[in-house]
């Protein structure tokens, strides 16, 4: 271990030793110095003496909490525990030193810890999964501000305690008060293309084009918050609902999500997405924090009131760098005539700001108040994401249709919503979805023959036809015609990254689910893809570091304690893997087949056989009732060397185009081949147009 300054101190029971590992490689991930010293005897004078030496020296002292610490009463941490805290007695008040982190379910109250840990604030990291809030929390408190008069935005100079950190606990004596600075957040949309003008002329963006900049770096879960960005890049913020009816916060949402769509629609002009500019929705973060997490150079605030049928729309654009505000506008219309008031600023602003050069924004589809606010309603529950709400989505997007069957986004949005059903239900095989299937592909090709430039339709239609119908050609067309359309749109950039893993094409693969991570850094399932992206290459503890982000970001998003069963079994380190599985029973309505399935797994990379065959029998009416993947559950019997068995059900997944088939990051197709018994599914014509994308898609030998 070195001494350099700034170093953090890991202090643990032995028995914690890969919840500090895991801490310790999180922080070090971000370029911390850690010194955790897992390898050496404890014992011997100069060890003891090494120890002090560094306890007296580190900048931040982390003691582990666990249950393994309430039943020691005696241990070398204890002595460690009491030397830090003679170390505050020598500080000035208000130093941040004391960190005390807790890595199960053991409460402050009753804590077997000095006195001094319970003034201060505890961190709780679930399963030791270390989040991005407490990476940055611990980088903040080793900046010069936290060991001097200037304590880092959100903690207490008197007592060392954090204000804002989401991952931690209140500390006795109650809650320390927020922050007093506030800011609107909410939307609007009759001011729509007024306030697209007004920030595409601020940013800049319609200039005789240069070279831009190049796009911020992918953030790792622990990786440090991206710099404010000095390119042309805007974050539009959940604008506040001031309405009276709180009901219609969709409302406001949505006329945000709107302006957002219209500004990733200018050339040169870098948006962030939906999901990351709308989690610091309700949250007192400063301006310039925001702006720093995202990437981006500007941010969109503001308001909607509506009252019957008048809305009252507040727009501003603030400088990130500095929090000055460029503009700010206030309209008050009827909602009747929503689209004529979107013209009717647009021209204002554009006279006003930008009257020598030029400007031309993309305008939005019109249709019906009433079917637009449906419309809204449906985009806000497609977002959320998961079977009932795609499937209530659909409900939704099937009115505005009904309305006003020429609105093209609820067409798109429909087939988007009937796309993601089977994936999300993992009930692809059997044809389960085909008639749903059927009717997306129909309303993305309609969408796509009236608006041939439709960015969304495109990516639907290559999703479906690559996943489901196993035309990897076609899909390849439409995602590449996709990604033409709409290069920094975060989703459709996602999707691609998905396509570009069933074919296994590494290079693409990892440059779109990275892009999509810059373009959405606070999207959990974007870094999910990036870790399933590695296991299908075999890196698998590259694949750790994003999936504990998604797990940080989404807790309840189980395919990513998935990703690190695969990852930490992989890699030999069952301890972890098995800390994965515990953490998810603690998720939230998880739903038992997943977890299930994960011990299964677990089972054969423990080389468990015996105990894996009793699970798969115990795991069979899954399968059977059309509730889980017959290709996985195949697979596995295939693992554990009993092909006859496997065979019928991989042959199922072949008939039911079972989308975990085509999924490298879970079924090796080499393994299937190697087999002479099961060598026969794979003549399927899908999978062997797969097989030939696949080999087309490796890095060709330098001659």
């Amino acid at each position: 271990m070195s001494d350099a300054p700034k170093a953090v101190f890991l202090s643990y029971a032995r028995d914690d030793a890969a919840a500090a590992r895991r801490i310790a490689e999180a922080l070090r991930a971000s370029g911390l110095e850690v010194w955790f010293d897992e390898n050496e005897l404890r014992g011997g004078d100069t060890w003891d003496a090494k120890i002090r030496q560094q306890i007296d020296a580190c900048a931040l002292f982390i003691p582990v909490i666990s249950s393994h610490t309430q039943e020691r009463g005696k241990g070398y941490f204890r002595l460690e525990w009491k030397l830090a805290v003679e170390q505050t007695h020598l500080m000035a008040e208000g130093m941040a030193f004391l960190a005390p982190v807790v890595v199960d379910d053991t409460r402050e109250a009753g804590a077997v810890v000095p006195p001094e840990f319970m003034k201060v604030q505890w961190t709780r990291l679930p399963g030791a999964l270390p989040t991005p809030q407490f990476v940055e929390q611990v980088k903040r408190l080793l900046e010069p501000a936290a060991a001097k008069s200037s304590p880092p935005a959100g903690w207490s100079p008197a007592s060392g305690r954090a204000e804002q950190n989401p991952t931690a606990t209140n500390p006795p004596g109650g809650r320390v008060p927020p922050e007093s600075r506030k800011s609107a957040r909410g939307r609007t949309w009759g001011a729509m293309t007024a306030v697209v003008i007004g920030v595409a002329v601020a940013l800049g963006v319609f200039r005789k084009a240069e070279p831009a900049p190049a796009p911020a770096p992918v953030v790792p879960p622990t990786a440090p918050a991206p710099a404010a960005s000095r390119e042309p890049s805007v974050a539009v913020l959940a604008f506040a609902n001031l309405s009276d009816d709180k009901g219609n916060e969709y409302f406001s949402d949505g006329i945000s999500e709107e302006l957002l769509n219209v500004l990733a629609k200018v050339p040169g002009l870098k948006v962030s997405a939906r999901t990351s500019a709308f989690y610091f929705k309700g949250k007192n973060v400063p301006v310039p924090d925001i702006a720093r997490q995202l990437g981006v150079a500007y941010v969109v605030e503001g308001s909607v009131q509506r009252s019957g049928d008048r809305v009252k729309i507040t727009a501003q654009l603030i400088k990130a760098v500095d929090g000055f505000h460029l503009w700010s506008e206030t309209y008050t219309r009827d909602m009747k005539d929503i689209f004529a008031l979107q013209d009717e600023i647009a021209g204002r602003i554009a006279a006003s700001l930008s009257d020598k050069l030029g400007v031309t924004v993309p305008t939005l589809a019109k249709t019906t108040p009433e079917a637009y606010t449906l419309y809204l309603q449906a985009r806000a529950t497609l977002a959320k994401r998961g079977v009932e709400n795609l499937r209530e989505s659909v409900k939704q997007f099937e009115a505005v249709v009904a309305l006003d069957p020429d609105y093209l986004p609820a067409r798109s949005g429909l087939a988007r919503s009937l796309s993601l059903i089977p994936a999300w239900s993992r009930t692809i095989s059997l044809g389960a979805n085909q008639e749903g299937l059927d009717r997306a592909t129909a309303g993305a090709r309609l969408v796509i023959e009236r608006e041939p430039d439709n960015a969304e339709a495109w990516s639907a239609l290559g999703y479906i036809v690559g996943l489901y119908d196993w035309r990897w050609r076609e899909a390849g067309e439409a995602v590449a015609r996709s990604l033409a359309l709409a290069p920094n749109d975060a989703e459709i950039v996602n999707f691609a990254g998905d396509y570009y893993r069933y074919i296994l094409d590494p290079q693409k693969m990892l440059e779109t689910e990275k892009r999509a991570v810059e373009l959405n850094p606070l999207q959990a399932v974007n870094h999910l893809d990036v870790a399933f992206a590695y296991l299908a290459l075999g890196q698998y503890e590259l694949a750790l570091a994003p999936a504990r982000t998604c797990i940080s970001l989404a807790p309840e998003l189980q395919d990513s304690y998935e990703a690190l069963v695969r990852a930490y079994g992989n890699l030999r380190r069952f301890a972890e893997m098995r800390a994965a599985i515990t953490a998810v029973r603690q998720v939230k309505d998880a739903d038992p087949a997943v977890i299930q399935n994960m011990e299964i797994l677990a089972a054969i990379l423990e080389g468990r056989t015996s105990d894996a065959l009793q699970l798969q029998e115990a795991f069979r009416p899954h399968v059977e009732q059309g509730g889980y993947s017959p290709t996985e559950y195949g697979y596995h019997f295939l693992l554990l060397g009993q092909p006859e068995k496997a065979v019928y059900w991989l042959k199922l997944g072949v008939q039911g185009h079972d989308a975990i088939m085509v999924d490298p990051a879970v079924v090796d197709l080499g393994v299937i081949a190697a087999d002479p018994v099961t060598r026969s599914v794979l003549d399927d014509p899908g999978l062997k147009e797969l097989l030939e994308a696949r080999a087309n898609a490796q890095p060709r030998p330098k001659k």
